[in-house]
């Protein structure tokens, strides 16, 4: 058996490159240090399931966006409101701070809520039906998802739907 130095001494000898990764296990007492790499199985996703990707993620995008401009109309038509019924005055300049952070607010919650009701109703039963097909797990398929920042929206509402 050897000691606790020598079996650092071990490891610094078969650290790999900078940027690499190692996983060191004991086996039948001894220590083996083997490539990360060769212990993940890389999830691999065809031009298909990509393109499906890109497009659910762009209808959660839009649909984020257009309740966003409703929120900007419905928040100026508000203030608009508030002025022509009090009149220009300093206090309705802090009632207009006040109804716009109360209409963005209600506006983040129900655009939130409405992405995920979308994610369930039309992406959610697709896309696990294409991860059974393609024999991909959910934890596999949200790390794939995590490496991709341009399927940020996707990986929200997946994330969500994950829990």
């Amino acid at each position: 058996m050897s000691t606790p130095f020598e079996e650092i001494e071990f490891l610094a000898d078969r650290l790999p490159r900078e940027g690499e990764a190692v996983v060191v296990s004991r086996r039948d007492g001894e220590l083996v240090c083997e490539p990360l790499s060769e212990q993940l199985a890389r999830v691999e996703l065809d031009s298909e399931f990509c393109g499906w990707l890109i497009y659910a993620n762009e209808r959660l995008r839009r649909l984020t966006t257009s309740l966003w401009a409703a929120a900007a109309v419905l928040s100026l038509s508000v203030v608009m409101a508030v002025h022509l019924l009090t009149g220009f005055t300093p206090m309705s300049w802090l009632a207009d701070v006040g109804l716009i952070g109360l209409i963005a607010y209600a506006t983040m919650i129900l655009a939130d809520g409405a992405r995920q009701a979308a994610f369930r109703r039309g992406i959610a039963p697709v896309l696990e039906s294409q991860m059974r097909r393609r024999g991909i797990r959910p934890f596999s398929f949200l790390a794939v998802l995590r490496q991709h920042p341009e399927l940020s929206f996707l990986f929200g509402c997946a994330v969500r739907q994950t829990r």
